[in-house]
């Protein structure tokens, strides 16, 4: 019961369901106790309507400051002093920015995988003028707040996914985790 917590979190148009078939080997080998926890906006938390802008016009201190104070409100709720922390993909970006934050809160940060994102390309609309115009479509969509998630065919391009990635694997079942993903 005195043991440090890990305190895992998922990557982008994911949820916490991502864990689901390591948490078994996790919770038995890992001496305290282990929390998978969903970022705003994903799986089943809090879907609060987003005022912090789209694309070039988001600011990104703010947005980083949003989810870094939701867990630090979180960690504060469960009562954990000291956690290891431990970030897949963009929850890895997310999670390096607490760290930076709030470090007095950290045992260990682990980064599963993660993805950093670049300064903003000064020159990225002059580039886009010779792309494909689906390039060109899909760039508009995403500065106007649109993501994959949100298009027509969502579900059938889900269920391809997990088909392709997880194509002869035993331990996991195809139809669930396409649910996860969508809903």
């Amino acid at each position: 019961p005195n043991a440090t917590p890990l305190v895992l979190f998922h990557g982008y148009g994911s949820g916490t369901g991502i864990f689901y078939a390591v948490l078994p080997g996790l919770t038995e080998m890992w001496k305290g106790n282990v929390y998978v926890v969903d970022l705003l906006g994903c799986g089943l938390s809090t879907r609060k309507p987003w005022t912090l802008g789209f694309g070039s016009d988001a600011d990104l201190n703010k947005t980083e400051e949003y989810f870094c104070d939701a867990i630090e409100e979180w960690r504060k709720n469960i009562g954990i002093e000291k956690m290891v922390l431990a970030g897949h993909s963009m929850g890895g970006y997310i999670t390096t920015v607490y760290c930076e934050k709030y470090s007095s809160s950290i045992e260990k940060l682990l980064l599963l995988s993660p993805v950093g994102i670049p300064d903003p390309d000064k020159n990225i609309k002059e580039r886009l003028k010779n792309a494909p115009w689906y390039f060109r479509m899909s760039f508009s969509m995403w500065e106007s707040g649109y993501s994959p998630m949100a298009l027509p065919g969502t579900w059938h391009l889900l269920g391809m996914h997990g088909n392709a990635r997880f194509n002869n694997a035993s331990w996991t079942t195809k139809e669930l985790l396409r649910n996860y993903f969508y809903y």
